[in-house]
């Protein structure tokens, strides 16, 4: 109970800023499950594309290869998530992947305010 609280308290608090690439499915994913609204949602996808001025979608692997010449691994997203405890290779997928998304998001801040 404490989690979903504390859950609830983050994701539906409109003054904290959430970035992360694919979150469309996700808000839905998490409101159908728990009930709770994302609310102040950046989509990376989206940011990147306009920032780097191409068509083509990107996704988190892609914008890590592009903004630190860096390679994000993927090969946890395709395990089984339900089975818990979680492996170690899936929290370290999972850190790797949100933690990423505050690096890009902060990257094109601070690209952005250089100009």
């Amino acid at each position: 109970m404490f989690f979903h609280a504390l859950a609830l308290g983050i994701l539906s608090d409109p003054t904290i800023k959430k970035v992360g690439f694919g979150l469309k499915e996700d808000k839905k994913i998490i409101f159908r499950k728990f009930g709770i609204r994302l609310e102040n949602t950046i989509e990376l996808s989206s940011k990147v594309m306009h920032f780097a001025q191409v068509t083509q979608r990107v996704g988190a692997r892609a914008a890590v290869a592009m903004f630190f010449n860096q390679r994000l691994s993927k090969g946890a997203q395709r395990s089984n998530w339900s089975v818990f405890p979680l492996k170690d290779h899936q929290k370290m997928y999972a850190a790797n992947d949100a933690h990423s998304a505050l690096l890009i998001e902060l990257e094109i801040e601070k690209q952005n305010s250089d100009k």
